[in-house]
């Protein structure tokens, strides 16, 4: 270590590039003179002699590479190029940077052909001849140390792309003209009106009381009589969906509102001057009722059950306990002119189809009594079997007269008065028998008409009565039937919760309104701090 050179003092950035140069051959020539008197010492002291002609010139060392045995099978390389130094930039004006010394760089000299080395723990350096000293950049200078600056530094090449400004710190926050703003607009919209809304819920608005009832559309079908004979009969109660949902319209209709306003005056009941918001206006129309009506009874339909539950609001229990009864005495009688209609058509058609028959049955019987009134005929039937008997008897006595007859011509002559006597009694029978013939034939008889067209116009008359009279129990059975069904289906109002006097006033729901408000005042006054920031951020 003696035989090294002392490091010359160090020269500024800006001093001449020659007598580094200068610096770095001297310190060459003295590693290689050190070579040649010991192996030890001259690549060490060649390498440190290169750094200080560096650190002397006002530029890092060069790299220098580790020595390796040499190799007869390689060539040795050829030194790398030297890259000239290059000018660091000038320190801001005003402030004394020292130039820091960077550290030596080893570099690898090429093998040379020997023995195979002896595996050593300690590093073998090149020869000082072979080794190349590399010029690196100086370091960026740094500050001395001490408290930082209260303003950033701007860096080299700051505002144009090339460096970043850096910054001591956050400042703190204040409130700004824009904040005081937003506050201002929060009270406003947001705290004013909900403290009015809390004040009017608890002084101004009156307590109000409720009354609950629920019912049912219930249709009963039983069986039939057969059916209950044969011990089969049912009794189904099921809801009917289209008469449930009748009465749902039926509970928000002016016809029920009108009705209740003639039995109770809901005026009366729901005005209350004290209380502005939640009474009914004075003087009001029937729209005004109607739509109050909604206010105050809140009609709950379920669709899977059918099952349909009124609440009635008012400022007294007793009120709210009579318009409820009033309501189920009004829905009653609605189901029952709806059954009562449904029953009509289900008979309309078979009553129809009766009085028809009826009057067929009775134009018949009256036809038949004006043939018998005009003929005096009552039953021709029998009327029939009398004068055939008539004829046979005719008949009879026809035979007995002409066998007396023969029997006096044989004994006696024709101037003989039985004979004549006989023969005239013939002749009166006979005449006799032609007389009831013509009545049943193509002769006119003596009456005004033929006994035949007697009997014919009878047999017709009889036929049309016997029609009527079947096409009458027809429609009598069949009008039965209709009003029978009719009957079995049933409907009536199945209550399964009477109406309820309150005891504790529920309502307005003040908590909930409040919160209603408040989250919906907030909401508001949000969006509109969002809108000014959106308009704001687009300038």
């Amino acid at each position: 270590m003696k035989d090294q050179p002392e490091a010359s003092p160090a020269r500024p950035a800006g001093s001449d590039i020659s007598s580094g140069d200068t610096a770095a051959g001297e310190g060459a020539s003295q590693g290689g003179a050190s070579q040649g008197g010991a192996a030890g010492q001259g690549p060490v002291a060649a390498a440190r002699a290169a750094g200080r002609a560096m650190l002397a010139a006002g530029r890092p060392a060069p790299p220098v590479a580790a020595t390796a045995p040499a190799d007869p099978a390689r060539p040795e390389p050829a030194p790398p190029e030297t890259v000239p130094p290059v000018p660091e930039p000038a320190p801001p004006t005003g402030t004394a940077v020292p130039e820091a010394a960077a550290p030596a760089r080893l570099v690898a000299p090429p093998r040379t052909p020997g023995p195979a080395p002896v595996a050593s723990p300690k590093l073998t350096t090149a020869a000082p001849a072979v080794a190349t000293v590399t010029p690196l950049p100086s370091p960026r200078p740094m500050a001395p140390p001490g408290p930082p600056p209260p303003a950033a530094v701007p860096l080299p090449g700051a505002g144009t792309g090339a460096g970043l400004a850096t910054f001591s710190g956050a400042s703190a926050a204040r409130m700004r003209r824009r904040h005081w703003g937003l506050l201002v607009t929060f009270i406003l919209f947001v705290i004013a009106p909900a403290c009015v809304v809390a004040w009017y819920l608890w002084t101004v608005a009156l307590d109000q009381y409720s009354s609950r009832f629920g019912f049912s559309v219930q249709k009963e079908e039983m069986g039939s009589a057969i059916e209950m004979l044969g011990g089969i009969a049912q009794l189904n109660g099921s809801s009917s969906t289209s008469d449930t949902d009748i009465l749902y319209k039926f509970l928000r209709s002016r016809e029920l509102v009108r009705n209740l306003q003639d039995r109770f005056d809901l005026v009366s009941i729901w005005t209350r001057p004290a209380d502005p918001l939640f009474s009914m206006p004075a003087n009001p129309t029937i729209e005004d009722i109607e739509k109050h009506w909604k206010r105050k009874v809140d009609v709950f339909y379920d669709n899977a059950s059918h099952l349909i539950e009124v609440r009635v609001l008012a400022f007294d229990p007793q009120d709210a306990l009579h318009i409820a009864d009033g309501i189920s005495t009004e829905c009653t009688r609605i189901l029952n002119e709806l059954s009562a209609i449904a029953r009509q058509d289900a008979t309309q058609y078979a009553r129809e189809e009766l009085d028809k028959s009826l009057i067929r049955l009775k134009n018949a019987r009256q036809a038949l009594t004006a043939f018998r009134v005009r003929s005096q005929i009552v039953d021709p039937a029998a009327d029939i079997q009398g004068r055939m008997g008539l004829l046979n008897t005719l008949l009879a006595q026809q035979a007995a007269a002409l066998i007396d007859l023969d029997l006096l011509a044989s004994n006696t002559g024709a101037t003989d008065p039985r004979y004549t006597q006989a023969q005239k009694r013939v002749d009166v029978i006979e005449e006799r028998i032609r007389a009831e013939r013509a009545r049943f034939g193509e002769q006119p008889a003596e009456e005004d008409q033929r006994y035949a067209d007697l009997v014919s116009e009878f047999e017709a008359l009889s036929v049309d009565l016997e029609f009527a009279q079947q096409a009458y129990l027809s429609a009598l059975a069949s009008f039965d039937s209709a009003v029978a069904e009719a009957q079995r289906k049933s409907r009536y109002l199945a209550t399964y919760q009477e109406p309820t006097l309150a005891e504790k006033a529920q309502f307005p729901e003040r908590r909930l309104i409040f919160g209603l408000a408040l989250g919906f005042l907030f909401a508001f006054w949000a969006i509109m701090v969002l809108v000014y920031y959106t308009l704001r951020d687009r300038k």
